[in-house]
């Protein structure tokens, strides 16, 4: 991505890493009581207390990192037809009332103009297909939620077969790359653009953060 566009600044968030590591700290009930609360309105995050506010802290350090960012590449893999639980737990702590979406109307807060690229891989060749391919809807429907008006999706079928593996990764990578690097990066560019289509182009899983 940089090597196409040298003016990128990326911020890497290796979830397999944290989670290994334990600071891709788990979904509890503290933080699902912190969550239910801001139900009530943006004012209850001023009164939670004690480790329902210590933990919230944390789902706060999240979403400040995700909403300064324009673009967002993500990586993630299909598990049986969905997608990997890292990348699930992730969103399950970006998505949050009066942060990234409005419960009373249930729409996006992120800034508007922003766009997402989503490299999915898959052992065998489910990404894409009707019925069985739940990661590409999904993910779709967690970016839009928050706001993530430009979705484009990289599928990377057949990695299991690993004789044929680095072949394949190497034909795409450098194409997906293209696909990043070519889209404007300023939010206002990026709202005047047309939304783009989805792409099924295979590359490099290990080209996008957060792979899995």
């Amino acid at each position: 991505i940089t090597k196409a566009n040298p003016s990128v600044e990326v911020t890497k968030i290796d979830l397999a890493a944290m989670a290994a590591d334990g600071s891709l700290k788990p979904t509890t009930a503290n933080r699902a009581m912190g969550k239910f609360a801001l139900f009530a309105g943006a004012e209850a995050e001023d009164k939670l207390e004690g480790l329902i506010a210590e933990e919230w802290e944390y789902n706060k350090q999240l979403i400040a990192q995700f909403k300064e960012a324009d673009v967002y590449v993500l990586g993630v893999s299909m598990w049986n037809f969905s997608m990997n639980y890292t990348m699930k737990l992730y969103f399950d702590h970006i998505i949050q009332p009066w942060k990234t979406f409005d419960p009373t109307t249930y729409q996006g807060l992120l800034d508007k103009g922003k766009a997402a690229y989503v490299v999915a891989a898959s052992g065998g060749g489910l990404l894409g297909a009707p019925g069985m391919d739940f990661v590409t809807p999904m993910m779709k429907q967690l970016l839009g939620f928050v706001g993530v008006e430009h979705v484009r999706f990289v599928h990377v079928n057949g990695t299991s077969d690993q004789s044929k593996v680095r072949d394949l990764l190497a034909a795409k990578s450098e194409e997906a790359a293209k696909l990043v690097a070519d889209s404007p990066t300023a939010p206002d560019a990026l709202a005047a653009a047309e939304p783009a289509e989805e792409a099924a182009v295979p590359t490099e899983e290990a080209a996008a953060p957060a792979a899995e």
